[in-house]
């Protein structure tokens, strides 16, 4: 029962003080950090995000079998399918053990 009480506290906690959170990454005033969106937090996912995106770009306008405004659609139509998938389609926890508490 204690470990039940200690996650409601971890959970609706207003400060992340009590709970050894950092506020800065948390959301929302319940103090813990959401798993599912983490990641984008970090300075390196977008530099590799726009380089991805700069790379695919400049490898389909390179070819010149598509002028610069295809290689544009055919980028924004490739990232459009890519984020719905991975965003919206794909569903599920980042961690088996939080049994859907995020």
């Amino acid at each position: 029962m204690a470990e039940a009480e200690e996650v409601y506290a971890r959970k609706f906690s207003h400060s992340g003080e009590d709970s050894g959170v950092n506020n800065e990454r948390s959301i929302g005033s319940g103090g813990m950090i959401n798993k599912n969106t983490e990641w984008i937090q970090s300075p390196l996912t977008w530099v590799i995000y726009v380089g991805f995106c700069f790379t695919v770009w400049a490898a389909l306008h390179m070819t010149n079998l598509f002028s610069l405004a295809e290689s544009t659609t055919i980028v924004n139509v490739i990232h459009g399918l890519i984020t719905f998938v991975f965003f919206h389609w794909i569903k599920g926890s980042p961690d088996e053990f939080t049994q859907g508490e995020w």
